[in-house]
């Protein structure tokens, strides 16, 4: 089925390759985060914070790291050059991830409330898979339309 797909045209074949290697950094991130997890339950057993560590544990990773892929390669097909397109996203991943810590996650219901924390780390997951996926539609629009 992917064999089609792959030699089909260069914007199928960005397609076929952004969901491959989104799901291997989603893949990634998962167990790196399910590590950190594992690592801090002892930490957790004596001092009950789970909004401290909220960004750097379970689910939120996950959908940090399809973010940064999609925006990586948003920005390398705009830039066209690896060293500039490399440090845009970056500090664009930086800039954005501070700005959702800052207002978005701050203003959503429930935030600091140790009942709502799953809710809260789908919530914010969903919301950075969801903006992953429209970078991901985006860049194969720009493939299009460079190739039209």
């Amino acid at each position: 089925m992917i064999g089609p797909l792959v030699h089909d045209g260069p914007h199928n074949l960005l397609r076929a390759k952004l969901l491959g290697v989104g799901v291997a950094s989603a893949v990634a991130a998962g167990i790196v985060s399910l590590i950190v997890t594992w690592w801090a339950a002892a930490w957790d057993h004596y001092n009950y914070l789970p909004f401290g560590t909220f960004n750097v544990r379970d689910v939120v990773p996950i959908g940090y790291s399809v973010f940064s892929f999609s925006l990586g390669v948003l920005v390398g097909i705009l830039l066209r050059r690896t060293i500039p397109a490399t440090a845009t996203t970056l500090l664009s991943y930086i800039a954005a991830n501070a700005a959702f810590g800052q207002y978005v996650r701050l203003s959503l219901p429930g935030f600091d409330d140790n009942h709502r924390y799953w809710t809260l780390q789908w919530t914010e997951s969903a919301i950075y898979v969801a903006m992953a996926l429209a970078m991901g539609y985006g860049s194969v629009r720009l493939i299009r339309r460079r190739l039209s």
